[in-house]
């Protein structure tokens, strides 16, 4: 089934503070959103930032489209277009290695901005709301002065359910990420091993640096080819942990019943 991506970024150039969004079509569904926010930062960081979360949730070997608003992304990542911008620079670097280390089979769309595409619109709400968040609009008031804040880890809890039959299956992921709903779900060819692969690959590819993650899963396979109780015998057993092992720093990710 085709994949299509949305992707928007948004700043507030007074406070430097920025959000981006996304969220995954497959077909005419609505598969997952996702956004985040940062400080100190720009609109073309954003929309970068929004672009690489994408990338890194797609399965190595398929075809993407990436819908934006931005012409200068496209342009960057297509090369007709340089920037002086470091920051910028590193970014479009980071996503070419995406592309290419996934072998992904990319394509871009432009979109007009604020004409009322429904999904363009939709990125831009939750870019926005991101900023929000950073710019500290929806959060608790801050702690009374000289007092330290606590350091907090950013969490992600997920669920995965696996049904297949007849040679047809598909996963669902289900938690909450840093508070927030977290929902995605996919149909894929092959049996309950593969859709208990393809859901792991899926936590693993979602999975954002310092983030702690917890996967709850009916598997029994799954758990103990993760804690090392099965060895993996099967290729494609050994391949996929070798990827989730590749893309999760050690200790940051448990599996569990």
């Amino acid at each position: 089934m085709d994949m299509i991506i949305y992707t928007d970024g948004s700043w507030d150039p007074s406070t430097k503070h920025g959000g981006w969004g996304l969220r995954v079509l497959r077909g005419l569904d609505v598969a997952w959103e996702d956004s985040g926010h940062a400080h100190d930062t720009g609109i073309n960081l954003m929309e970068l930032t929004a672009f690489i979360e994408g990338l890194k949730i797609c399965e190595s070997g398929s075809p993407v489209t990436f819908a934006t608003d931005s012409r200068n992304l496209i342009h960057w990542l297509d090369g007709s277009f340089q920037t002086r911008d470091p920051r910028v620079r590193d970014l479009v670097v980071q996503a070419r290695h995406l592309i290419h280390s996934r072998n992904l089979n990319v394509s871009y769309r432009k979109v007009a901005a604020h004409t009322g595409v429904e999904h363009n619109e939709a990125v831009d709400r939750l870019a926005r709301a991101a900023m929000n968040r950073a710019k500290g609009l929806t959060v608790s008031p801050p702690l009374p002065a000289l007092t330290a804040p606590a350091e907090r880890t950013p969490t992600f809890t997920v669920h995965l359910t696996v049904h297949a039959a007849n040679g047809k299956a598909r996963f669902t992921a289900e938690g909450t990420r840093d508070g927030a709903p977290y929902h995605a779900e996919e149909h894929l060819s092959g049996d309950a091993i593969d859709a208990d692969l393809a859901a792991l690959l899926h936590v693993a590819r979602a999975v954002r640096p310092q983030e702690q993650v917890h996967v709850t899963t009916r598997s029994d396979n799954l758990v103990k080819w993760y804690s090392g109780e099965y060895s993996m015998k099967a290729p494609r057993v050994r391949d996929a942990f070798s990827e989730v092992r590749r893309l999760v720093s050690p200790g940051t990710l448990t599996v569990t019943r």
